[in-house]
């Protein structure tokens, strides 16, 4: 499993929004049952632009 801070270490700095990435760094000091409840809700919300996408 890809720790979120691991994805955050070749976010350049300034660039991004700085509170979400502040959010996932906290996120990966949450256990892993709350991480996966996270990563759920974050693949379908991507997911959901998708189809959005999809549909135009």
């Amino acid at each position: 499993m890809i720790k979120f801070a691991l994805l955050l270490q070749d976010t350049p700095r300034g660039s991004g929004d700085t509170d979400l990435l502040q959010q996932f760094k906290a996120v990966d000091l949450m256990p892993d049952e709350d991480k996966q409840v996270i990563k759920k809700l974050i693949d379908a919300f991507i997911t959901k632009g998708k189809l959005k996408q999809l549909a135009l």
